[in-house]
């Protein structure tokens, strides 16, 4: 298999994965901010906050698509599953 036929094939799970992820979040009673957190404390924290979880992905996505792209689409996941 062609490796483009295999990203584009791999692109759908994932997409579910981060909205799977988010609601797995919502049902540990995690809050938006949490999630920031989680996915980019020095945003949260600033920067000197000690440790990040996820520096290589975040390094990653900032040189190839110009932003952190699993953040934006974790967090849009995120606000799609926003109950009242």
């Amino acid at each position: 298999m062609p490796v483009a036929a295999v990203s584009v094939a791999r692109g759908a799970p994932r997409a579910s994965a981060r909205s799977g992820g988010c609601l797995c979040a919502r049902l540990y009673g995690l809050t938006s901010e949490d999630l920031r957190c989680i996915l980019d404390p020095e945003e949260v924290c600033g920067p000197d906050f000690p440790g990040e979880t996820f520096r290589v992905l975040k390094d990653k996505e900032e040189k190839r698509y110009g932003e952190y792209r699993t953040k934006r689409l974790v967090l849009e996941a995120w606000e799609a599953l926003e109950w009242p």
